[in-house]
């Protein structure tokens, strides 16, 4: 509210903190073991002498993690029954008798449950993608 008034913000003069002297520890420990949690470093920072709780400690951790970038793709949301989602997939070819044929799976996946169906054809033609949906259903 200060900054679209035309005030300058003003910012708070950093203090020591009793973490300070622990920091370069925790890095270092962050680089060679990056999933390691914070109580963890917290248990590991008190064996070396960190008498500070460990709310704290675990905050100032959280800030210190780098974020992880968010990916970009669109959740999915349904309610039952109300979407399923089809493809076919290639299995190479299959002998029959003499003749080589394509060997095609019909998957349909329910989006709510993620449930699966899956059926053979020898083709994907439109009779084999009807009767895939019947079966299905």
């Amino acid at each position: 509210m200060l900054a679209h008034a035309g005030l300058p913000k003003v910012e708070r003069a950093l203090r020591p903190s009793i973490i300070d002297p622990y920091f370069p520890f925790v890095i270092d420990t962050l680089v060679q073991f990056p999933n390691l949690t914070a109580a963890r470093l917290y248990e590991m920072a008190q064996q070396r002498g960190y008498p500070g709780g460990q709310s704290m400690f675990r905050q100032r951790i959280s800030e210190m993690r780098p974020r992880k970038q968010p990916e970009a793709y669109l959740c999915l949301k349904t309610l039952p029954g109300e979407q399923a989602q089809v493809d076919w997939g290639h299995f190479d070819q299959i002998q029959i008798g003499n003749a080589k044929r394509l060997l095609m799976a019909f998957v349909m996946v329910l989006s709510w449950s993620r449930r699966i169906f899956l059926q053979f054809y020898p083709n994907q033609q439109m009779t084999s993608f009807l009767r895939g949906h019947v079966a299905a259903f």
